[in-house]
C-alpha cells in the first residue's frame, strides 16, 4: 500500500506508477482528490499494459486511478518541471 503523504509530496514531480494489475506508466503526478483519493496524472509513457481499466491509458493524456490500485510509485526528478 502506498503511503499518502509520501505520495502527495510528489505532485507536480515525474513519477513511475506501478498498479496491482501489473499496468505500470511514467507521468507527472498532478494530485491526490476527494474522499476515496482519486490519483490524476499527465501520462507520459505506458511502460507495461494491464489487463484492467487502466489499459486504455495512452501517452499524452490525463487519466485518474483509485490510490488502492496503485501497487508503488518512485519520484523520478528532484524537482517539478
Amino acid at each position: 500500500m502506498v503511503d499518502l503523504e509520501q505520495f502527495v509530496a510528489c505532485q507536480g514531480h515525474k513519477v513511475q506508477l506501478e498498479f496491482t494489475d501489473g499496468h505500470t506508466v511514467i507521468g507527472r503526478l498532478l494530485g491526490v482528490y476527494g474522499d476515496d483519493d482519486q490519483v490524476v496524472y499527465d501520462v507520459i509513457e505506458v511502460l507495461r499494459v494491464g489487463p484492467s481499466q487502466y489499459a486504455g491509458v495512452k501517452s499524452g493524456t490525463s487519466a485518474m486511478a483509485k490510490l488502492s490500485d496503485v501497487e508503488s510509485f518512485a519520484k523520478l526528478e528532484s524537482e517539478a518541471s
